[in-house]
């Protein structure tokens, strides 16, 4: 990949378009920022303290052709850890935001999946037509999901005084938690049903789980909810798994998967 050194240290606000790329936006050390890239490259284009990064498909024919995603390459952007706002437009490309804190976070892609992974936003506006969300430990205060078909995937939710709201055509809602998540959940579905293993309470068209301190409004024509807690055996068990896997694809000694199992156990 070719790589270029990219000064932060005026930007406040980050726009990144792109089409027909996969991209990458991590949280790095202020000295240390860059992006690299392969295929084309990537405009910047620095204007008071907003930085737009654009790299776009010579032919936009060839982004939607006959509905299977082609991608002209791949854009890692190592941004500060802290931005005031970051902006994302992605046509068929999938995007992974990670390790990074931003005020004002929206995110819109077609035709590409989506993936947060400890992120922390106070304002979070995600728009997808068919690409899956995976939210993983992150911390998003007030968030608005729209989206046509695809599901949104929620792994260690942390349950605080933040509030969600949910809209999708037939999309699927999955949250996983350790434990018992104090969650408030509004359901306005035509036809979707709600599945859990953990005990909850109704009040009106609302399912509390705990004390109810999190809130999240699912607005659905057909999309199913399922609210699932993994106990310390299952957490377990899959962490097991996918130690044997590196130990069989020769990422992992015998010796270091050992060591990992027992300070596991």
């Amino acid at each position: 990949m070719e790589k270029q050194k990219v000064d932060f240290s005026s930007v406040k606000k980050l726009i990144v378009k792109v089409v027909s790329s996969n991209v990458t936006i991590m949280g790095s050390d202020p000295l240390e920022t860059y992006i690299s890239y392969t295929g084309r490259q990537p405009d910047l284009e620095l204007k008071d303290d907003v930085l737009t990064i654009t790299l776009k498909e010579n032919n936009l024919f060839n982004v939607f052709d006959f509905g299977f995603k082609s991608s002209n390459g791949e854009i890692i952007i190592a941004a500060p850890y802290e931005l005031m706002e970051l902006s994302l437009n992605g046509v068929s490309s999938d995007v992974e935001v990670k390790t990074i804190k931003v005020n004002n976070l929206s995110l819109r892609t077609v035709s590409g999946d989506l993936s947060i992974d400890d992120v922390y936003s106070k304002q979070c506006q995600i728009k997808t037509v068919s690409g899956d969300v995976t939210i993983s430990s992150s911390r998003l205060e007030k968030a608005v999901f729209t989206s046509v078909s695809g599901d949104l995937l929620v792994k260690g939710l942390n349950c605080d005084n933040y509030e969600w709201i949910l809209s999708t055509a037939s999309g699927d809602l999955t949250v996983e938690t350790a434990g018992i998540p104090d969650l408030r959940l509004s359901m306005r579905t035509a036809s979707g049903d709600l599945t859990t293993n953990i005990g909850y309470t109704r009040e009106g068209r609302d399912y509390i789980f705990g004390d109810g301190k999190m809130k999240i409004t699912v607005s659905s024509a057909s999309g199913d909810v399922c609210i699932k807690s993994t106990n310390r055996a299952e957490r377990t068990e899959n962490i097991e798994k996918k130690i044997l896997k590196l130990v069989a694809s020769g990422k992992l000694s015998y010796e270091q998967a050992k060591q990992i199992l027992d300070e596991l156990i």
